[in-house]
């Protein structure tokens, strides 16, 4: 009795060859994490008079609909 079932082997892609030892690579190293401070005063000024200008709201990250 055959409990598999129906199967059909296929080479793995090059791609995903390149991207799984990329991945493995990335494990290996030491990452750091950083943080930085931005003065938005001129950005939210913008932001406040397209709005007013024209009544879209947009932020720093996206449109809103």
């Amino acid at each position: 009795m055959d409990l598999i079932g129906k199967y059909e082997e296929k080479p793995f892609p090059r791609l995903r060859e390149i991207i799984v030892d990329t991945v493995e690579q990335g494990l290996k190293r030491h990452h750091t994490k950083g943080l930085i401070e931005l003065d938005v005063t001129k950005g939210r000024e913008y932001i406040r008079k397209h709005k007013e200008k024209t009544g879209e709201t947009v932020s720093f990250t996206r449109a809103q609909p």
